[in-house]
């Protein structure tokens, strides 16, 4: 056995190691990548065993660092430097951030997702899955005396959170039982009914706790200041530039942005005020009962075109994405459900949508109609399934590499998902109609917008409020699209990762045409950055360009 074949094994089996230690601490993640070996279990969140696997992390941590990248084969090498920041990712997150001891929300969340993973997805006959569900479910009781256990002095904001989102937990597992009607084991559907009404009484008390006892004491910063902001990007993204750069990028940016809208608008009609074209976009919707062959007909015209354009390699066994409601435990606007990477039973992509509900009044129907005009659905589709998430979700499956494989830089994706969504009006869309280009920068504007309150409340620059003001006038967004947005910056002070990372994705593009000159193709370019999964762009730079590579990275 040669030198490199021994550091390379002893590689594989360290990285196998780190992330065994890391799916038996929060399984739940395991299960949403399709490895199903720790379906059973909620997680291990008591102190003493957060400690272990602490200690663990940090054992693999030192022995990996021991092993040279150079010495490896060329694979290896590059999926290096994914394992070495996930591992100082996790221990961050465990060590420093300790979102465990100052976030219930953690552990709502622990909760729900880990049970919506083995009900959402056919990757098991219903009975195998719905004993997994079961085991999951009695696991509720412990992670929630943990929760009581752990938890110090989170920031009544996060109590809040949780306090709210806890009617939506609810809802979602008094649901439940609907998903398994068709169950015929009588013993097991009894231990599922015992299980389930154990999980909604836990509930019941935890909410009691979370009202009368955390919340008074809750008394936490959320606001974490611009060198905990450097730190979490650095530990989550690999991006180096400092924050203040960031921030005064992103108002350059604005400034610009504004100005090529009001060019657009004049040039789209001279007179026609800001006000008059955005409700020709808001007018422009289906009705109620064609919103949902509309949404068909989109994704469908959408996936052609990324082949009829040549604009991407799609495989022929792509499953088309299915629309379907949001999960009643979330909050987003817009999710997507691909199957893990390492999901191989399972083929169904759900997109989660706001969809308008039986009983609403004909006036809320029509407000959401409006707000998810054609213009809208198209950009959300764009982001989230062709050519984004989905697309690059599933294409993840042929990522040789496990560390790689596993990985999820937000900056990555959410980047991927927003320069997709502006590469296809530029390329298509906006061509057919020059509201689409519109839409489009106006989606851009409120991005950045999201982006400069996300960094500003933990900068401790602007208050709550004073942040929301800021995404509605000159992001553009309603006063509800702002708060839903702070909601999750409060806990996630990167948000800058989908304007910041869409620009990554774009320097990197244009960067790569320059060393190609007039060989640049742009298929082969998105063919290319497809086949390295979710890893942090900085490497994928390297790796692309070389000695090319500037170093900068927007």
């Amino acid at each position: 056995m040669t030198t490199s074949d021994t550091l390379e094994a002893r590689y594989d089996r360290l990285s196998q190691e780190f992330f065994d230690t890391y799916y038996t601490y929060h399984p739940v993640h395991a299960t949403r990548q399709g490895l199903h070996q720790y379906d059973g279990s909620l997680g291990h969140y008591r102190w003493d065993e957060i400690e272990a696997t602490l200690r663990r992390m940090k054992a693999i941590q030192a022995e990996v660092s021991w092993i040279d990248p150079a010495k490896m084969d060329a694979l290896h090498a590059l999926d290096y430097p994914v394992l070495t920041t996930r591992m100082k990712r996790e221990i961050y997150w465990i060590e420093t951030w300790r979102f465990w001891e100052n976030n219930p929300l953690f552990y709502k969340d622990t909760i729900t997702e880990g049970v919506f993973n083995l009900v959402s997805r056919n990757f098991a006959p219903l009975e195998e899955r719905l004993k997994s569900l079961i085991a999951r479910e009695r696991d509720v009781p412990a992670v929630l005396a943990a929760a009581r256990e752990n938890l110090r002095n989170p920031p009544a904001v996060y109590t809040e959170q949780a306090i709210r989102y806890m009617k939506g937990a609810k809802l979602f597992f008094n649901e439940i039982p609907k998903e398994f009607a068709e169950v015929k084991d009588a013993a097991l559907v009894r231990d599922f009914q015992e299980a389930n009404q154990q999980v909604l009484e836990e509930l019941d008390r935890f909410l009691v706790f979370l009202q009368d006892d955390l919340l008074p004491r809750s008394n936490g910063n959320f606001a974490v200041g611009e060198a905990e902001i450097q730190n979490i990007i650095d530990a989550e993204e690999m991006i180096d530039v400092p924050v203040k750069d960031i921030l005064a990028r992103c108002y350059s940016d604005m400034d610009r942005l504004e100005a090529e809208i009001a060019d657009l608008e004049r040039e789209i009609d001279p007179n026609a005020t800001s006000a008059e074209l955005k409700e020709r976009i808001q007018a422009n919707h289906p009705d109620r009962d064609n919103l949902m062959p509309t949404m068909r007909a989109e994704l469908a015209k959408m996936r052609a075109y990324l082949t009829s354009h040549n604009l991407m390699t799609l495989p022929e066994e792509m499953p088309d994405v299915i629309v379907s409601p949001m999960p009643t435990y979330a909050s987003a606007g817009g999710m997507m459900l691909t199957p893990g990477p390492f999901e191989h039973v399972a083929k169904e992509a759900y997109m989660a949508i706001n969809l308008p509900q039986a009983d609403w009044t004909p006036e809320r129907v029509e407000a959401q109609l409006r707000d998810f005009n054609l213009y809208a659905m198209g950009l959300l589709f764009m982001h989230e399934a062709f050519p984004g998430h989905n697309t690059q979700f599933y294409l993840e499956k042929r990522v040789p590499m496990f560390a790689s494989k596993d990985h999820d830089s937000d900056s990555n994706s959410d980047g991927w998902a927003e320069y997709g969504k502006y590469m296809m009006v530029d390329e298509i869309y906006g061509e057919q109609d020059p509201l689409y280009r519109l839409a489009a920068l106006q989606a851009k504007l409120g991005s950045i917008s999201t982006a400069i309150a996300g960094l500003e409340i933990h900068m401790e620059i602007r208050t709550l409020e004073e942040a929301a003001q800021f995404i509605v006038e000159r992001g553009g967004n309603t006063e509800q699209r702002a708060w839903r947005v702070l909601d999750r910056a409060i806990y996630y002070p990167s948000h800058l990762t989908y304007y910041i990372g869409g620009e990554m994705v774009l320097k990197l593009r244009e960067d790569y045409r320059k060393l190609k000159g007039a060989a640049f193709d742009l298929k082969e370019f998105h063919d290319r950055f497809m086949t390295y999964g979710l890893i942090p762009i900085k490497l994928i730079r390297q790796d692309m360009l070389g000695a090319a590579d500037d170093g900068v990275l927007f």
